[in-house]
């Protein structure tokens, strides 16, 4: 692209003197040199509505800066929260705390337990009376035997 004759004190920049005063980043430069252009050639007010294009880019630039750094900042924020509602129910929930719950020698049994309608008390008991209390208290030992296993299982209970 052919120049412009300058006849006043002003000058083009080259590409290096660009590069050592913004960097060499090659859109910056090509920017930069769109505005320069457009101050030789179209004078002052077009100038300065490049520049204001500039300006807005960076404003706009910088906005989405800050939405991506609040971003950030709030994803801190909830994973700090996490950390904190964990090491919380880490320390509420104990695990392998009091005695070890040994393996039950019952046979487990997960049917219904029914319920025990023993007789009365009395000096004597009859045979049907006593067997339905070892009935009772067999099937009892094997839910209890059950619940054992299971906690264990899920480690519910400390094995």
């Amino acid at each position: 692209m052919a120049r412009p004759v300058i006849e006043d004190d002003y000058s083009y920049l080259n590409r290096r003197q660009i590069a050592a005063s913004i960097g060499t980043d090659p859109a910056a430069i090509a920017a930069f040199e769109s505005l320069q252009t457009a101050a030789f050639q179209n004078g002052p007010a077009a100038s300065a509505e490049a520049q204001a294009t500039a300006d807005a880019a960076g404003q706009a630039a910088s906005g989405a800066q800050e939405t991506a750094d609040k971003g950030v900042t709030d994803a801190a924020t909830a994973q700090e929260r996490a950390d904190a509602a964990y090491d919380l129910a880490d320390g509420k929930v104990a695990k392998n705390v009091g005695p070890v719950w040994v393996a039950p020698a019952a046979a487990p049994s997960r049917v219904a337990v029914p319920v025990y309608a023993g007789g009365n008390a009395a000096a004597t008991y009859d045979p049907a009376e006593v067997t339905a209390l070892r009935a009772q208290v067999a099937a009892l030992t094997g839910l209890v035997a059950a619940l054992v296993i299971d906690g264990r299982a899920n480690r519910s209970l400390t094995s």
